[in-house]
């Protein structure tokens, strides 16, 4: 499923390179696999095994600080947050 969501989410894209949020991103199980074909990921967690996790990935990928932004805490809190990123 998650290699559908980021197949979808490239082509859809075009040559744009888009920002891409995920909401309840766990440990980025859909969108890191993406990160080097889209623009930005904007991940957002609130478990902390999620974001220990998370960041763990982010660091053994060796993902450049400006490809990820991750927004701590409740989702419905994160929307505002992200619209403005």
């Amino acid at each position: 499923m998650a290699e559908k969501i980021q197949n979808w989410v490239i082509a859809a894209q075009g040559d744009e390179k888009w920002s891409v949020t995920e909401l309840y991103a766990g440990v980025g199980s859909i969108s890191l696999g993406m990160v080097n074909q889209v623009g930005h990921l904007i991940l957002n967690e609130v478990g902390p095994g999620s974001l220990r996790g998370l960041r763990q990935s982010l660091s053994q990928m060796k993902v450049r600080e400006d490809q990820v932004q991750i927004l701590t805490g409740p989702a419905e809190d994160c929307v505002q947050g992200c619209s403005d990123a």
